[in-house]
């Protein structure tokens, strides 16, 4: 997957969990204006090398470093919303345990029929049970997904940045050396 795509689908999970302004927008355009002050260096003809703005160059690295963390900080916020979620989903779990316990107390006190009562009220428990543990477990592989694919973005976006580095870096170094000789 590109650096691309985890970061849109990065934007998606962010607007799913109501984070405002994704600032991914603006450290996916200070990379592409890093990427066009490279591209737009002065060619030497019959050499690999290229003449770049140094001042450009630079204060492109810079708008990057400014929206990283931020894109951290984005990354925080969705883990919090993340865990307020699975927190959501224990209440509400715990809401219907309690639910079907009052409707058992409910069954027994109006019925009369205990045994039926109680076959029922259990039913019920279980059910709500069950839907407790496949919510709990539904949060935790959603938890365990988001996790994986910030991890994945956060690698994807400093391995971009590490390659970009060293590409402008490298060309530089060529030029210097160019100059030199």
């Amino acid at each position: 997957m590109s650096a691309a795509d985890t970061l849109v689908r990065y934007e998606l999970n962010a607007q799913m969990l109501g984070v405002r302004e994704p600032f991914t927008m603006n450290l996916r355009q200070a990379f592409e204006h890093l990427e066009k002050a490279i591209l737009s260096g002065i060619h030497i003809p019959f050499t690999r090398l290229t003449l770049l703005d140094e001042d450009s160059l630079l204060e492109k690295l810079d708008e990057i470093q400014v929206s990283l963390p931020q894109v951290i900080a984005e990354s925080e916020a969705i883990v919090r919303r993340r865990d307020d979620i699975v927190a959501q989903a224990h209440r509400y779990a715990e809401e219907i345990v309690q639910a079907a316990e009052y409707k058992r107390e409910q069954l027994l006190n109006e019925t009369g029929i205990v045994n039926q009562a109680q076959k029922q009220a259990e039913e019920i428990r279980g059910k709500a049970q069950q839907e407790r543990q496949q919510l709990l477990q539904s949060a935790v592989v959603e938890t365990n997904r988001m996790r994986e694919e910030m991890d994945g973005y956060a690698a994807n976006m400093l391995q971009d940045l590490e390659d970009r580095l060293n590409r402008s870096l490298s060309v530089i170094q060529d030029n210097r050396q160019k100059l030199q000789s």
